[in-house]
């Protein structure tokens, strides 16, 4: 039976695993005296040297120092640096401490600690640092992680680092090839859950990100430079897990944390928030036999980098596999999907020769849709009610005519629009000769 680490333990195994990747990564030369004084020479020059870090990690300085740049900036603790360093942080981390400790907490609201590594961790970019350099440092993150995970999880530190490495992972994985097999030993330990849970703010409307669940997953997904191989890998992993909780096999770690509401916030965030710029409509792309993209550039110059962090077939597929969900849990569709989201959604997807997923997601709009009024411009209907009605004419027409009774459709509910859709009907047929 294989026991938990002590502290002590992680420490000095993570201390001679660090010193060990250095030497395989940096190996002695006839220079290492004079090199090992010089370090020594920064780190006493009274510089703010955790500053210095990334830029002695670059292509223009020698291996042993990278080498000891990127171990200090990566090392958990102070005591698993192997070599001169700095001392007037006690406790974490020289670069994670420090900011930490210069930021005010209060103003970074419900999970200070990983804001604060996220929010550095975008100013970091792996790409500027040779690839061996990026090597050393997914060795470092994975030796890390894996003692941490073997390491008594009462350490204090122990789950917030985990939260940090998690965040590490990301960046490191947007600098590496698919194929690289430290991409994929990155990978297999990236936690789609956030490490550490904390509560949604109560009673207040919060961002997506406010409370603890499946944030990491959406972090990868919207990180542009990660190859999709990943993306997908990703996304089946959480349609496993969504399936193992519907089904009783598995249940959230917190009851805020259900994996299906996680989901489909970021999916459908994600298909929000990047699409502003994309065109309004279906008459404003060219007729072509071609499924287009959903997501176009932002401009007419096509080397424009997406607005959408992944490709269309991906997130059609996810679109698919949460149309299943919402066919038998209509209450979610009507959480996710209001009127402005279902017009949006069907108007772009006119480009990928999907009209299957265009027409169910209008059937569960009047079967689920919540009442209330539609607050878009009167393009986007016509364009909305056009789509749907060349896919199927007695659909579009009954989309068309809940639409035009906002009224009824605040006041009474769905039960009353489909009343007054019928009195309409009648109406119209003793109007036809």
């Amino acid at each position: 039976m294989n026991h938990a680490l002590s502290r002590e333990t992680c420490i000095e195994d993570l201390r001679t695993g660090i010193a060990h990747l250095i030497e395989d990564y940096a190996p002695e030369t006839e220079n290492m005296d004079s090199d090992s004084i010089l370090w020594d020479e920064l780190v006493d020059s009274g510089s703010n040297i955790s500053r210095l870090l990334p830029r002695i990690m670059g292509p223009d300085i020698r291996p042993f120092f990278q080498m000891r740049a990127a171990a200090a900036f990566f090392a958990p603790f102070l005591e698993t640096i192997p070599f001169h360093w700095i001392e007037e942080i006690k406790t974490g981390n020289p670069f994670f401490a420090r900011y930490i400790i210069q930021k005010t907490l209060p103003a970074i609201p419900f999970h200070p600690i990983a804001g604060v590594i996220r929010s550095f961790m975008r100013e970091f970019d792996f790409d500027e640092f040779p690839l061996y350099v990026i090597h050393f440092s997914a060795d470092i993150v994975c030796l890390v992680i894996d003692a941490l995970c073997n390491a008594d999880e009462s350490i204090p530190e122990r789950d917030n680092l985990l939260d940090k490495y998690n965040h590490a992972i990301i960046k490191l994985l947007a600098a590496l090839e698919e194929t690289d097999a430290h991409a994929c030993r990155l990978f297999d330990r990236f936690s789609l859950r956030d490490d550490v849970p904390y509560g949604p703010p109560p009673g207040i409307n919060h961002a997506i990100d406010d409370e603890s669940g499946y944030n990491p997953f959406g972090w990868l997904l919207r990180e542009r430079d990660i190859p999709e191989h990943w993306k997908v890998l990703a996304d089946q992993q959480m349609r496993k897990i969504i399936q193992d909780e519907m089904s009783g096999t598995s249940s959230p770690r917190e009851e805020w944390e259900d994996a299906r509401v996680g989901y489909e916030k970021w999916v459908m965030e994600l298909m929000l928030f990047n699409t502003q710029s994309a065109p309004e409509g279906p008459d404003e792309a060219e007729d072509s036999d071609s499924e287009g993209d959903l997501f176009p550039t932002t401009d007419a110059d096509e080397h424009e980098e997406p607005t959408y962090p992944y490709s269309d077939d991906l997130f059609i597929s996810q679109l698919r596999f949460l149309l299943g969900i919402w066919e038998t849990a209509g209450e979610r569709f009507s959480k996710i999907v209001t009127h402005e989201v279902l017009i949006e959604l069907v108007i772009r997807l006119n480009k990928n020769n999907v009209p299957n997923i265009q027409k169910q997601l209008a059937r569960l709009w009047l079967r689920h849709g919540q009442p209330s009024y539609f607050t878009g411009s009167h393009a986007d209907i016509e364009s909305f009610v056009a789509i749907i009605e060349a896919i199927d004419p007695e659909l579009g027409n009954q989309v068309h005519v809940a639409l035009a009774l906002p009224e009824i459709r605040h006041e009474e509910g769905w039960a009353g629009v489909r009343d007054a859709m019928q009195n309409i009907e009648n109406i119209l047929s003793r109007m036809r000769q």
